[in-house]
């Protein structure tokens, strides 16, 4: 699955019978499209959104779906220990332990993001990378009052030709 963003939306792309079917994802209501072409696909998510909400606001019905900020999450009883164990070393609740977790796993990935998106390969060449071999980025590291090493997987491996 390929996810897309427009405005405070989500949605997935998938393949299904021989077509690309887009769901606006998170919303009490089924709303989806078909599209014969990738490249078509932000532009159809954009629009399928906004007619989302322009229909919500002629129903005069909110749109998306609230969040109450409370979930279940099925885990191992090990790691369940493991937890309870790392929360209670560090004095906070399992709640307040799992949710800094969470948090920082949201941050790496919005960096990682930030650091390799799409404009990655088209930065190299334009600082003069054309030509050059490169194999792989072992890490980065990035400083904020303390050191914390990003590892990326070796599915980032780049090679620039001519």
């Amino acid at each position: 699955m390929t996810t897309l963003r427009h405005k405070d939306y989500q949605g997935s792309v998938e393949f299904e019978d021989g077509q690309l079917v887009i769901q606006v994802l998170h919303i009490d209501d089924t709303v989806t499209t078909t599209i014969d072409s990738a490249s078509q696909a932000q532009a159809a998510f954009a629009e399928l959104v906004d007619d989302y909400i322009a229909t919500c606001e002629e129903l005069g019905k909110q749109p998306g779906k609230p969040f109450k900020g409370t979930f279940n999450v099925r885990i191992t009883p090990e790691l369940h220990r493991q937890v309870a164990m790392s929360a209670a070393d560090a004095g906070e609740t399992m709640n307040a332990w799992i949710s800094s977790a969470l948090a920082g796993r949201i941050e790496r990935e919005r960096t990682r993001k930030a650091l390799l998106g799409r404009s990655f390969a088209e930065r190299a060449m334009m600082a003069g990378a054309a030509g050059r071999e490169y194999t792989h980025i072992e890490s980065i590291e990035i400083w904020s009052g303390e050191s914390r090493r990003l590892e990326l997987p070796r599915a980032l491996e780049r090679q620039f030709a001519n």
